[in-house]
């Protein structure tokens, strides 16, 4: 689904993302989620590189755990959102 790391690099208009439009990507029942993943969608058909600050990691897992925490996800959403936001290249 998606291009090579070596293929996805090379000269390649950016976008940068943060932890709340990661989430979006990848937790059902988010405000706005049909239109953030309509913009990974399309960046990825573009060939648009997506990058992202240093904490974004941090900051999605920080949230993922929180929801987890507070009985909003269980233990597979939180797991599965987790290597769905892996698995996009940013």
């Amino acid at each position: 689904m998606f291009p090579s790391v070596s293929d996805y690099f090379v000269n390649r208009p950016e976008r940068c993302v943060d932890a709340s439009l990661g989430i979006k990507w990848v937790v059902r029942g988010e405000p706005w989620r049909k239109k953030a993943r309509k913009f990974l969608r399309d960046s990825i058909a573009a060939g648009i590189v997506l990058i992202a600050p240093p904490l974004f990691e941090y900051e999605t897992e920080s949230v993922l755990q929180g929801r987890l925490q507070s009985g909003a996800m269980t233990i597979s959403e939180t797991d599965t959102a987790l290597a769905r936001l892996s698995a996009i290249p940013i």
